[in-house]
């Protein structure tokens, strides 16, 4: 998770401009931020774009559109399920298959989807569930999302959100804004300046293990137009005979990710990408992410990991290091 740090600046009533608006979407909160006239935008024409959005994407919709593709294998897109599906495939491209949206079955399998449990399944349920997974048995066909092949099943979460970012932001945009922060579940969209003129100051968690449920902030980032999410197995795991099973989930292995990361952090110009790429480099493993990421100008990262001697250390490209506070 990322973190906007007000307290490093002067306190908003200092800027009567700044206007705020709060809810809650998807399963979490969220938060915009903006420098403008009070009521330029309004919390029922945000939450208007989440249900959209919902609709389309959400696992928890019935009628939703990537639930009638999971039941009938066949669906007419709309534009946001088409903009995150076309994203998802390039970044499963992209990444050599550590970014699939068609885990969901290993992700129930697993015990971390709608339906939670603490069940470590045999290998055989996982070789199985393997068997109807891969974003290559996807088929894109003018607006229709075609499964390839019985039983694949689709779970946009790890980049949905990001997308949603994106979207408030185009919105905010169209409405005249160019000063302002959108937060969405941890996953983080700034466009201009902070009202004090500096770059808006992000926060990176440190998931300390002796801090318990409080995570205090690692390093600080300065941002102008750009995004920043995180992925990490510090929040959402289960523990069985002695080994901790990460929500993250191998596409290729079958299997909860067990590479020594505990958080990879992106920086990028848009959320969607920032929030596909944390999940693509965090199953990488630290070697091959950091290699792959030389080969890549619009992508920034920090990994924190363990080696193996159990110690906790981290790593970052240069230019994550020229962004820090």
């Amino acid at each position: 998770m990322v973190i906007l740090l007000f307290f490093l600046h002067l306190h908003i009533t200092a800027f009567p401009d700044f206007q705020v608006i709060t809810g809650a979407a998807q399963g979490t909160s969220y938060s915009v931020k903006y420098v403008g006239e009070k009521g330029q935008v309004t919390k029922s024409e945000l939450d208007s774009i989440f249900r959209v959005v919902d609709l389309s994407l959400s696992l928890y919709e019935p009628a939703s559109l990537i639930n009638i593709f999971n039941r009938e294998g066949r669906v007419k897109m709309d534009g946001h399920m088409q903009n995150v599906i076309h994203e998802s495939l390039l970044c499963f491209r992209e990444s050599n298959g550590c970014f699939d949206i068609t885990t969901d079955g290993l992700t129930e399998l697993w015990g971390f989807g709608m339906v939670r449990h603490q069940h470590i399944p045999s290998s055989e349920r996982v070789k199985k569930q393997l068997s109807i997974t891969g974003s290559r048995y996807l088929l894109v066909k003018g607006d229709s999302l075609i499964a390839l092949k019985k039983g694949i099943k689709v779970d946009c979460n790890g980049i949905a959100q990001g997308y949603t970012v994106d979207l408030v932001t185009d919105f905010l945009s169209r409405h005249g804004i160019n000063q302002l922060m959108v937060e969405l579940g941890g996953e983080i969209r700034v466009k201009g300046e902070h009202p004090d003129k500096g770059p808006w100051r992000i926060g990176v968690e440190s998931p300390d293990v002796l801090a318990g449920d409080w995570h205090p902030v690692q390093q600080v980032i300065g941002l102008r137009d750009a995004s920043v999410t995180t992925s990490g197995n510090y929040r959402n795991y289960f523990n069985a005979g002695g080994k901790m099973y990460s929500h993250v989930i191998d596409p290729i292995k079958g299997r909860p990710v067990d590479n020594g990361i505990i958080a990879v952090t992106v920086v990028t110009s848009e959320a969607m990408k920032a929030d596909a790429w944390d999940n693509a480099l965090y199953v990488m493993g630290v070697e091959k992410a950091m290699k792959y990421l030389k080969t890549r100008t619009d992508l920034e990262a920090y990994i924190i990991y363990r080696d193996k001697d159990g110690k906790v250390k981290d790593t970052s490209t240069v230019g994550f290091k020229n962004l820090l506070q």
